[in-house]
């Protein structure tokens, strides 16, 4: 069951700590310690982006007037904003990647998951901004243009594009040799655990049924001001941490370069 994954998740990352301290020499347990930050925040991130199909889906389906040039369409059609940013904007990020790190320039990996934490936080924040110039349609439901969870999509595309291959990379550099293969099952296991939550996240924004349209928009606007806050601040601390981290796995920091690695 999903309850299951909360003590599995946390006897699993237990069992890795005693792992680290037991068996590992101090400049090994030094990357793995900079793998497990970026593991555990990863789960934030993935929390968050994974509302894409749960309560975004119901907040856009309730309060976007989905239309476009006068052309109406489905909230569900917005699931695909994702992809097409996506295809869009991954090659731009590869020749971005390549381009800096021939120059010596590429961010370390901390300082990625800090920019993919602040620009899903920011998202959310665009989407606290749209609430606040809802007019009611012609039912009545307060609604907010679909600019705003256009504009949120991009970033959560951007960010997901600055974090997700940066940390498949970051297990192949940072984890010791002996356990690659476990731990790359748990930053999956990571994922796992970030449903599970998201899911809870999702029930957060629901009200009874047959309530005001505009208490739906402010269980969803209170959640998603949190969710933001939350990124937001976990970004920063990566991001000041940075130099720290930096140095306690630069060993293994520079041995490929994360984005045009995993696309070449």
């Amino acid at each position: 069951t999903s309850a299951a994954m909360y003590p599995g998740f946390g006897l699993v990352t237990a069992g890795i700590v005693s792992y680290m301290l037991t068996k590992l020499d101090a400049e090994t347990r030094n990357a793995m310690i900079g793998l497990l930050i970026l593991s555990i925040s990863s789960v934030l991130f993935w929390t968050l982006f994974d509302q894409g199909p749960t309560s975004l889906n119901l907040f856009a389906g309730a309060h976007v007037t989905n239309e476009i040039g006068g052309q109406d369409f489905p909230a569900a059609a917005l699931q695909s904003a994702n992809p097409y940013f996506t295809t869009v904007f991954a090659p731009l990020a590869a020749a971005l990647g390549t381009f800096l790190g021939k120059r010596g320039w590429e961010p370390n990996s901390y300082v990625k998951f800090g920019l993919a934490m602040i620009q899903i936080g920011a998202g959310f924040f665009i989407l606290n901004v749209g609430i606040q110039t809802a007019a009611p349609d012609a039912a009545g439901a307060l609604r907010i243009s679909v600019v705003f969870i256009l504009l949120m999509y991009l970033l959560h595309t951007t960010g997901e594009i600055f974090l997700s291959p940066v940390g498949l990379s970051a297990v192949t550099k940072m984890s010791a040799k002996q356990i690659v293969g476990f731990m790359m099952g748990y930053w999956f296991l990571a994922s796992s655990f970030a449903n599970v939550i998201a899911a809870q996240v999702a029930k957060a924004t629901q009200v009874p049924e047959g309530a005001a349209t505009a208490d739906s928009l402010a269980a969803y606007n209170a959640v998603y001001l949190q969710l933001g806050g939350a990124a937001v601040g976990l970004g920063v601390v990566l991001l000041v941490l940075s130099p720290w981290l930096r140095k306690l796995t630069q060993h293994v920091e520079g041995r490929s370069s994360d984005i045009a690695a995993q696309v070449e």
